[in-house]
């Protein structure tokens, strides 16, 4: 019998990653990891340039976030972070995103029901 809470969690992970793909961005998945992040994205030349700075880090989130309602101050996680939201089709379910610009951005992603 399977998992419906890690399908719909992987389902989420899949469409982010899709979203970051189409942004420009690569991404992986950290399956089973269970530690702080879901997701690691990554502009794709900045490894092949010889780890070089492609997006300044505030443009790697903006553009990671482009399409999301950013979050309130107080709903993002800590220093250094940076939060957005969406809302599923039929208002179900939010969608949460925290993103850590480094050289690559850590992603953790929520599904919660509404």
């Amino acid at each position: 019998m399977p998992n419906k809470n890690y399908n719909n969690g992987v389902a989420l992970e899949r469409r982010v990653m899709k979203d970051l793909k189409d942004k420009g961005l690569a991404a992986l998945r950290t399956a089973g990891s269970h530690g702080v992040a879901d997701i690691v994205a990554f502009h794709p030349r900045s490894l092949t340039d010889g780890l070089v700075d492609i997006l300044s880090p505030k443009d790697l989130i903006d553009l990671v976030l482009e399409g999301w309602q950013r979050l309130h101050d107080d709903k993002v996680l800590g220093d250094f972070l940076y939060g957005g939201m969406q809302v599923a089709k039929g208002e179900q379910h939010e969608y949460t995103i925290h993103c850590s610009p480094v050289l690559s951005v850590l992603i953790q992603c929520k599904r919660r029901k509404r």
